[in-house]
């Protein structure tokens, strides 16, 4: 399995688009893409615009799924007009391990 992590801070301005954006992402992923296993998104309660994805796909061909949908290239134009920082790291799910439902 591919865990993908991803934090954001949002625009001061742009906390409540981003939001309404991503959770809707988030939302599409799980029910659109049988290979999404996993889509959380978090928010600091100590400072709203700052985000957490945590995000977790079947295998590699789910995640190439992912980040190949008509989805993901729309948000991939809005996005950076709603953010200051983006950082995205990928890892693999270690042998045994589940993601949380």
């Amino acid at each position: 399995m591919i865990v993908i992590a991803v934090s954001f801070e949002a625009k001061p301005d742009k906390v409540a688009e981003f939001k309404a954006l991503i959770s809707e992402h988030a939302r599409r992923s799980l029910t659109e893409e049988p290979g999404c296993l996993q889509f959380d998104v978090a928010q600091d309660p100590k400072d709203e615009k700052k985000f957490f994805l945590y995000e977790v796909y079947k295998d590699e061909a789910a995640f190439e799924f992912h980040r190949g949908t008509p989805r993901m290239a729309e948000n991939g134009k809005i996005i950076p007009n709603l953010v200051t920082s983006r950082v995205l790291s990928i890892y693999r799910m270690l042998p045994g391990e589940k993601p949380q439902r």
